[in-house]
């Protein structure tokens, strides 16, 4: 009832407005978050026409569901606006962390659009809200020729070195990045360090089975930085 209740309070508010519902071209979960984190999906989408916005996303936890809507408003700036579908990618992040278990993620629930996932989540092993210290990556650039994902960004003082990343994958189309760094020392003054990182997805045993996946690479503060690689470029 209460979930009724939520959905149908939302569709009044998009009917009030000029947001729309968008189509859901495939809903991604990364793995590895535990109950300290701010878990979050990934979505590609695709918007009707270029007169809409950038895409929207709200999550609402309830018991073992997360609910999940994605929407566009529609803005006419312009005389004509069937020129191309632009495709997005936008991830729904939880509004706090939430506990051990297996989560059904329902985007655009009762709509034609509507498409289900699970995310799990592990119990966590430390209070931090990382289990590491990692960069504060801010953009991720991929060449798909080459497999070379590079990362940049500025990290907040230089008694942090990066090591070795830590790379997994859900086993289908998720590849996620852990740009681990170690403190070594102390005395941690301010001061932005300017970092270029980067890893060859070649160098690494992936058991991606799709030919285009998700690369979900961790920051600083518990954010992170998604971006979409296709081996079939190659």
């Amino acid at each position: 009832m209460r979930v009724t209740l939520l959905l149908s309070l939302f569709a009044l508010n998009l009917m009030a407005s000029d947001f729309h519902f968008l189509e859901v071209k495939n809903l991604y979960i990364p793995e590895g978050f535990d109950s300290n984190d701010k878990a979050e999906v990934v979505i590609e989408s695709i918007v009707p026409n270029i007169c809409f916005s950038a895409p929207k996303t709200t999550a609402i936890n309830i018991g073992k569901k997360i609910y999940v809507t994605l929407t566009a408003e529609y803005v006419k700036t312009r005389e004509k606006c069937d020129a191309g579908r632009p495709t997005f990618i936008v991830a729904a992040t939880m509004e706090h962390a939430l506990k051990k278990g297996t989560y059904t993620v329902i985007v655009n629930a009762g709509t034609e659009f509507e498409t289900k996932g699970k995310l799990k989540i592990k119990e966590a092993t430390t209070l931090a809200a990382d289990d590491y210290h990692y960069a504060n990556v801010e953009s991720v650039i991929v060449n798909e020729k080459t497999g070379i994902v590079t990362m940049k960004g500025f990290n907040p003082s230089y008694c942090f070195e990066k090591i070795e990343p830590i790379l997994s994958d859900n086993k289908k189309d998720v590849v996620n990045i852990l740009p681990v760094m170690t403190k070594v020392s102390e005395l941690c003054p301010m001061k932005l360090v300017p970092f270029l990182w980067t890893v060859n997805l070649n160098d690494h045993a992936l058991n991606v089975n799709k030919d285009k996946f998700l690369i979900h690479v961790r920051s600083m503060l518990g954010n992170s930085v998604n971006v979409m690689y296709n081996r079939s470029e190659k």
